[in-house]
């Protein structure tokens, strides 16, 4: 008997916990999930969203619709490209808009919720469908909350107050402000052209090369940088919707103070910024394949006026640090040779004397070089005497094996640099005659 009420009971404990689990664990979720869903202002998914009307202080209206090719253009009150992350941030919005608290069933007095006159009303055209339109009004005297209704009807609640920030959008705030907008990773090509100079660079990703005003390697990092900046910048004005000729000689549109191109993918399509005359710290541009005339920071023209020294690759001498298993250099009365034992990653002194050396030494003797940068090329020289290179301070070999991956030599002095030859003549950073002239100390490990 005793044994039959224990497992009465332990049956009714499961069965208790069954409930329990299902109903206030699981159940209560799915509650909790269904209360939040039917607190939503708005349901819809983002592909069936056509057309957004926006109308702000019952005086601008704004008509966003999607394009055959699923962008987003503003169709009043300015027809033009609407920036679609934007657009995207306004059916974020409006996702998670929720009604969070009802404050009046039916208020006779909508002017003093704001909403006898919205500060904005919004309303979403769907493939099938037209979602009622939200009235935005003032905020709450907290200000933690905004007041709004459905158009139409008596019922006012509070939504959260970035529901009204995010929605009170104009024009300027939902058009396409980039002044060259582009895809970064399709350049080919890019021209430059400001005070009668001229600079072609050729290449893609992290490989690019100067064709004029003279053969060089470019600097990848800068190329990658300038690209970026001038396909995100953006206009801090429209001046001209639909220019003229008149326009563009009245702006300096016609005979630019800059221009640069930039040619993109196989197909070489072209994308040009032209930048004109400068009022009040800003310059008109234009980009030549869209009509408005705008206004951009002279910060951001200063930006893009870069020299030769600014787009060359600045490297005093290239080379592979994974492939290099033998240092020597060469100062003074000294030479030094030290080798890397490949199998274990350590390096050892050979000459003048032998021992284990200080890996990071090593290691920071390699950086020291390869990330030398010149500060001012001299070109290449055959006469290398003015220079101090004819009988160099020091010369540093890199080797694989008996493959000379790289030759550096250190010249003389010129006030705080150094004359160096890599590839050709430089002037760099004196400090370099110090990070390559070590002593014994510093190489070797203690007690070694």
């Amino acid at each position: 008997m005793r044994f039959r009420s224990t497992l009465i009971a332990a049956m009714l404990a499961l069965g208790l916990g069954a409930f329990l689990y299902f109903y206030e664990i699981r159940g209560g979720k799915r509650r909790e999930e269904a209360e939040e869903f039917a607190k939503k202002l708005f349901h819809f998914e983002e592909a069936d969203v056509q057309k957004i009307t926006l109308v702000r202080n019952d005086t601008t209206r704004i008509v966003l619709e999607k394009g055959k090719d699923g962008l987003w253009h503003i169709a009043e009150p300015i027809e033009t490209d609407a920036d679609q992350d934007a657009v995207g941030r306004l059916m974020d919005t409006m996702k998670d808009a929720s009604c969070e608290r009802v404050v009046a069933d039916s208020a006779s007095d909508l002017g003093k919720f704001g909403l006898e006159h919205p500060k904005v009303k919004v309303a979403l055209t769907l493939k099938d469908t037209t979602t009622d339109t939200l009235c935005v009004g003032d905020f709450s005297p907290t200000g933690s909350y905004v007041f709004a209704m459905w158009a139409g009807k008596p019922q006012v609640f509070l939504s959260k107050r970035y529901v009204r920030t995010r929605l009170d959008q104009g024009p300027f705030d939902l058009r396409e402000r980039r002044v060259l907008p582009f895809p970064k990773e399709e350049a080919k090509k890019i021209v430059l052209k400001y005070d009668g100079k001229k600079f072609v660079l050729t290449g893609s990703g992290d490989e690019w090369e100067i064709e004029e005003p003279g053969k060089f390697r470019a600097d990848a990092s800068t190329v990658r940088s300038f690209l970026s900046r001038l396909r995100t910048e953006r206009a801090r004005k429209f001046v001209v919707e639909h220019p003229s000729e008149e326009d563009l000689r009245k702006y300096g549109i016609d005979e630019p103070s800059l221009e640069v191109t930039v040619w993109l993918g196989e197909e070489k399509a072209q994308k040009t910024l032209r930048v004109g005359k400068l009022e009040d710290w800003r310059y008109y541009a234009k980009d030549m394949s869209r009509e408005p005339i705008f206004m951009v920071d002279s910060s951001f023209v200063a930006y893009l006026r870069k020299d030769l020294m600014d787009l060359r690759d600045k490297h005093v001498v290239r080379f592979d640090r994974d492939k290099v298993d033998r240092i020597e250099l060469a100062y003074g009365d000294s030479v030094v040779v030290c080798e890397k034992d490949t199998s274990s990653g350590d390096w050892y002194l050979k000459e003048p004397k032998e021992g284990k050396m200080k890996s990071w030494r090593a290691n920071r003797l390699l950086s020291d070089i390869k990330f030398l940068r010149a500060r001012e090329f001299l070109g290449k020289h055959e006469d290398l005497r003015p220079y101090g290179l004819d009988s160099p301070r020091i010369v540093a070999r890199l080797l694989h094996g008996k493959e000379l991956l790289a030759e550096l030599k250190i010249g003389k002095y010129k006030g705080d640099k150094v004359y160096v030859l890599g590839q050709e003549v430089c002037l760099a950073d004196s400090s370099i005659v110090g990070d390559l002239s070590p002593s014994l100390d510093e190489l070797l490990e203690e007690g070694k």
